[in-house]
């Protein structure tokens, strides 16, 4: 307070503040000093306060004693501080802590996440530095300390809360490296995909395509398998039919999270597969002298292979009388299978019906139980007209051949032997019937029936009526038979001064009484062009 006997009103003023101290003047000759020591300004202050009225000053100390409160604890710039982040990321922040007795306080922290730092780096501050990971997703309190440098029961502390929030990753996939990738038809192959996540969880995995004959399981313990058995359709020649997949990995939580491999290429090669004869045929029954048919089929499995051709089909161990022949279509995979067993052929037979590719084969045996029909007639291969000429005085000779189906033994006979004749009988079947009459012939009319006969009395027969003339009309060389020889020797004679026919009836073949070259017209046209027999 300040009063001037002048009546006016002083103006105040202060010097030699300490620091944290101000002065006000009033304004109505009062001053007021303000002062709050912090923890470091105990002592004597002395301050001086100036009044003036303008033109005279005085001056009056005013001293101050700051008592020592003692040693302070340090502080913290905040009690509670939050921190969202997510895993992965790096967190890092610096703490600055201050004393009131302007010691540099020890920094400190607790329950620090593992993988976490806090580094007091030696003014007041404290570092901290949290490089997170994956699977570290969670809440964590983390306290940190500011301690007085000279009292450690004196300390101020701060939480601070990071809240870190799991990142679902997307999962990774591979295929484990050296695996085959190529396979034969018919044969296995299996190929192991794994998958992980740094989540920890474990991928859903699939494929985007799957071939027939191919399978793919998920393990669910983050392997997969697949597995493919091509058939005898999926293959080709080295390297093989390519067949891709891709493999997929899903995360377990995130279906929209995917990671697939690039596409596997696998190589399928070709294997060739027998040809197979088809359906098989039951053992077959035919008898003796009936026929017995069918078709055999063969088929190939590679027909759809580029590198295959048709299988060809053919037989072995075919018996007399039984052919197997392609159809007429050409179709080299069938064949048509026809038996017809003689007489003698009871018995049984085992044929091969075998199929050839380029490199296989496959065969079908087919057994054949042939009957036997019994015992079976000769038969007369030899045919005689109903009327036989020969001549008086001219040996003739009729050739015998029969047929035994059975192939037993038979024997030739005659049912009359005319004066001047013989059967041989050569005893395989064959033989002939010799005849020379005599002038006292001429004229007859012998019947006479040749007969074979078998071991079983079975029997054929052919019969001729033998009319004997002085000489046969056309049969101009006298040899007994009308033939072209008749004609040349007609022809030597008229034109080339041959030999004159011994009977000049004989050579008259038109029964003009005239030997001309109308009798060789009439011979050709009877020999050659259907023209009438020579007269009686």
């Amino acid at each position: 307070f300040a009063s001037d006997p002048d009546g006016t009103t002083p103006t105040l003023s202060a010097d030699s503040l300490p620091g944290n101290a101000s002065f006000l003047d009033n304004g109505d000759g009062t001053g007021t000093i303000t002062f709050a020591p912090n923890f470091v300004q105990a002592g004597i202050y002395t301050v001086f306060i100036n009044v003036t009225d303008g033109s005279l000053t005085t001056t009056a100390p005013l001293v101050i004693t700051v008592i020592e409160a003692g040693n302070q604890p340090p502080q913290m710039p905040f009690e509670f501080f939050q921190l969202d982040h997510v895993e992965t990321d790096l967190i890092s922040f610096t703490l600055k802590a201050t004393d009131p007795d302007s010691t540099l306080p020890i920094m400190t922290a607790t329950n620090l996440p593992l993988g976490a730092t806090y580094v007091d780096i030696g003014n007041g501050e404290g570092s901290f530095v949290w490089q997170t990971e994956n699977l570290q997703a969670g809440n964590y309190n983390v306290s940190f300390f500011a301690i007085d440098a000279l009292d450690p029961l004196l300390f101020d502390s701060a939480i601070v809360n990071i809240d870190l929030a799991d990142s679902n990753f997307v999962p990774l996939i591979s295929v484990v490296p050296g695996q085959l990738k190529t396979v034969n038809e018919a044969q296995t192959l299996t190929f192991v995909v794994t998958a992980s996540d740094f989540d920890g969880t474990i991928p859903i995995l699939s494929t985007d395509t799957l071939y027939p004959n191919m399978t793919f399981v998920d393990d669910g313990n983050g392997t997969g398998t697949l597995t493919f058995t091509p058939d005898f359709t999926q293959g080709s020649p080295s390297p093989g039919t390519p067949y891709a997949v891709d493999f997929i990995a899903t995360d377990a939580v995130d279906p929209s999270k995917i990671k697939s491999t690039t596409p596997q290429n696998f190589f399928v090669r070709n294997v060739n597969q027998p040809p197979v004869v088809a359906p098989i045929i039951s053992p077959q029954t035919v008898v003796e002298g009936t026929t017995l048919s069918f078709t055999v089929q063969s088929s190939d499995a590679d027909l759809e292979a580029p590198s295959t051709t048709f299988p060809v089909l053919r037989a072995e161990n075919l018996p007399p009388n039984a052919t197997a022949v392609h159809p007429a279509s050409g179709d080299l995979t069938q064949l048509e299978f026809s038996f017809t067993p003689d007489f003698t052929q009871a018995g049984i037979f085992v044929i091969s019906f075998i199929a050839s590719d380029t490199q296989d084969e496959d065969s079908l045996l087919v057994q054949i139980n042939v009957s036997d029909a019994g015992n079976q007639n000769p038969i007369w291969i030899t045919i005689l007209q109903d009327t036989t000429l020969v001549v008086a005085g001219t040996f003739s000779e009729i050739p015998l051949n029969s047929f035994e189906p059975d192939n037993d033994p038979v024997v030739l006979s005659l049912s009359f032997s005319p004066s001047g004749s013989a059967l041989i009988d050569l005893g395989d079947g064959t033989g002939s019937f010799r005849y020379n009459p005599d002038a006292f012939d001429v004229g007859a009319t012998i019947p006479v029936e040749f007969y074979v006969t078998d071991p079983a009395g079975a029997a054929d027969t052919v019969r001729t009526v033998f009319v004997v003339r002085a000489f046969l009309r056309g049969d101009a060389n006298t040899d007994t038979r009308i033939d072209l020889t008749d004609a040349v020797f007609l022809i030597d004679f008229l034109f080339r001064s041959g030999s004159a026919p011994v009977s000049a009836e004989a050579a008259d073949v038109n029964f003009d009484l005239n030997i001309s070259i109308a009798d060789i017209t009439f011979l050709i046209n009877y020999l050659f062009r259907q023209g009438p027999p020579p007269p009686g």
